[in-house]
């Protein structure tokens, strides 16, 4: 068996570089990790942990940062630490998500990911996994699959946060030169093809499936699928081409980001997406519907299948169909196995937290809600986005879908929109399905039931608005025994819809136009949410757009469809407009108006923040590497901005 000692003994002044520790913590010997079958399965599991809890407003800055998501004036940013890089208490000195290493700040909110540990964890893995005693051949050839897919999905969330990293690309022996230990970072373009080259391994090794005990372990559709997106990212404007990092360059003055933009990097991300889809396709995977809507009027229908697909407890495998990776969350708590009690709209006016019980008398405690910046980002119910519907574009640059219809008791904006939405949003007068029931009346202007009331410290939506997405009927509580019903469940990390859609736009990219390929696959997920085809919806605007008004269209689709998921923050960056939703204060709805009516509420107004926002482009589309890291690896250069 192949054992690795502590660098350490090779040279002592690298002992705090985290990515080169050879021997986990707690531990006696390496040997130890693999005296057996369950201990070698214990230790892969060990490494899957390094992957970040993805949704959360402390545990991943995505969720947030796309500007689809806030959360109130009074949660600290020691708590939603997503704030940090929002308000520049990020720095290289300080940090709120220690993905590099496990330096951060020194708040309770901070989070120690250090992913190089898992790296360096999942190489050691791959070196020892064989010698297993009683490990059969082919299952140690499935969990070697498993830690090269660990090694590229961790390298690739590394990249999502800090552009081009340091690659490890073998496990750190003993004997390694120390020229070998103290590297520069590969080029953008580099690490995507170790990535890529680390998905492949995986996918040769790896099934299709996994059954519902082993949901959320690798597959090979899985590896396929993430590839691609690492492709399709790399083929966008923010890395292909983008002379701002001009001067982003390694010591020996090469590029860390291309900067001649090459269009065949869409041939080959469309070549992977299609590589992708085909082989979920073969396996049986497909986008979810709902099988009891399949009689219900079409945009009913629609709506079940798109709020049903996020709803889907652990112990069921209806939603595997189309997520092709995911994690497990408890909507219980904010721990780190989950977040949605965080989310819950509130069961009536709360009251004063109780200490003793440790929690607050209505229990569910909204207070991550949906921006005004999401709710336009849905579709209208003709399937074209707000601008360019011939129904509502005219009204929405002048900021008039505010108004209320005579007779009607809410905004048009809230009106004639698509199943989507409703399956995602709830807005003052709309309906909620929670705690058991299928409708909610929820009334969210101030002092209202729902609304603000009076203490900026209780919760509530500083919006206007709730979710709906993710909230599942089945999480209940009695408020008069206390008790509270939770529901377990799988969120996505990627799912089949996203392929079809980045298909799409890889085949524009790459040709100018769609083909009719790419419109069946924009159709499909269509069909799923009850909406009419793309080229029906277009011909109610005078047909297909072309140039950037159709790069715009196919752009709505994606973002439409992953809306509130976390999912939008890559592509905002990758499209290289992210900062245009988050450098300045957004308008939402007068939530604190001084009385509850029409009037007052449907106002826009800045939203209330515990500081001025200072993010920029390009600094802020990265985190900084740690001061602690650049002092050890001399031949590191920081993140432009820094």
């Amino acid at each position: 068996m192949k054992k690795t000692l502590l660098i350490l003994a090779i040279l002592p002044f690298l002992a705090a570089c985290n990515f080169l520790d050879v021997v986990p913590e707690d531990t006696a010997s390496v040997s130890d990790l693999y005296s057996s079958p369950m201990q070698a399965e214990r230790t892969l599991n060990s490494v899957y942990g390094f992957f970040p809890h993805h949704i959360g407003y402390h545990t991943y800055p995505d969720f947030f940062q796309s500007g689809e998501v806030v959360t109130f004036y009074s949660n600290p940013i020691r708590w939603a630490a997503w704030k940090a890089m929002l308000h520049g208490y990020e720095s290289s000195n300080s940090t709120y998500f220690g993905m590099w290493s496990g330096d951060t700040a020194t708040q309770p909110g901070a989070m120690k990911y250090d992913l190089y540990k898992g790296i360096r964890n999942a190489w050691t893995f791959i070196n020892n996994v064989e010698s297993v005693p009683g490990l059969s051949p082919e299952k140690a050839k499935v969990y070697t699959g498993e830690a090269y897919f660990l090694i590229g999905l961790l390298h690739w969330v590394l990249m999502q946060h800090y552009g081009p990293v340091v690659v490890v690309d073998h496990e750190i022996s003993m004997n390694e030169q120390v020229s070998n230990i103290l590297v520069q970072r590969s080029s953008w373009d580099d690490c995507a093809e170790f990535v890529c080259r680390m998905f492949d391994e995986a996918a040769t090794r790896l099934p299709a499936h996994r059954d519902d005990k082993e949901a959320g372990r690798a597959t090979s559709v899985a590896a396929k699928a993430i590839k691609a997106s690492v492709l399709v990212y790399t083929a966008s404007p923010l890395v292909n081409g983008n002379t701002d990092f001009a001067d982003f360059l390694n010591f020996d003055k090469t590029p860390l980001i291309s900067q001649t933009y090459d269009k065949n990097k869409w041939k080959t991300a469309l070549d992977a997406l299609q590589d992708a889809i085909d082989l979920a396709e073969r396996e049986g995977y497909h986008l979810y519907v709902d099988p009891a809507a399949s009689a219900l009027p079409e945009k009913e229908r629609g709506r079940n299948n798109y709020y049903k697909l996020f709803i889907q407890p652990m112990t069921d495998s209806g939603n595997k169909c189309e997520y092709l990776w995911s994690s497990a969350y408890d909507d219980r708590t904010n721990t780190p196995k989950g977040y949605f009690n965080y989310i819950i709209q509130r069961l009536g006016t709360p009251r004063a937290w109780d200490g003793a019980k440790g929690t607050d008398l209505d229990n569910f405690r909204p207070m991550s809600v949906p921006t005004m910046q999401a709710v336009c980002t849905f579709l209208t119910e003709d399937g074209l986005p707000l601008w360019a519907d011939p129904k509502t574009k005219d009204e929405f640059a002048a900021n008039n879908l505010l108004t209320i219809a005579p007779g009607d008791s809410t905004a048009r904006l809230h009106r004639g929109r698509e199943p989507r939405f409703y399956a995602s949003v709830v807005f003052d007068r709309g309906n909620i399905i929670y705690n058991g029931k299928e409708k909610n009346t929820i009334y969210t202007r101030a002092g209202e039931y729902h609304g603000y009331c009076g203490s900026r410290t209780l919760y509530h939506s500083c919006t206007g608005y709730y979710f709906q997405k993710f909230v599942s009927i089945s999480t209940q509580f009695d408020q008069t025994n206390r008790t509270f019903k939770p529901v377990s469940y799988r969120v996505p990390f990627l799912r089949l819809a996203e392929l079809y859609l980045d298909y799409a736009e890889a085949s524009f990219e790459l040709n100018g136009s769609l083909d009719a390929k790419s419109i069946a696959y924009i159709d499909k997920v269509r069909s799923r949410c009850g909406l009419p085809g793309f080229s029906e919806s277009w011909s109610k605007a005078g047909g297909i757009p072309s140039g950037d008004q159709l790069r715009e269209a196919i752009r709505a689709e994606i973002a439409a469809e992953v809306c509130l998921e976390g999912r939008n923050y890559d592509n905002f960056r990758r499209w290289k407009i992210v900062h245009k939703f988050l450098e300045n204060t957004p308008m939402e709805l007068n939530v604190y108006a001084d009385d509850s009516s029409a009037e007052s509420f449907y106002k826009l107004v800045p939203l209330e923040e515990i500081a001025p926002r200072s993010f920029s482009y390009p600094k802020n589309y990265w985190y900084a590497i740690p001061i602690t890291e650049m002092k050890i690896n001399y031949k590191l250069v920081q993140n432009p901005g820094y």
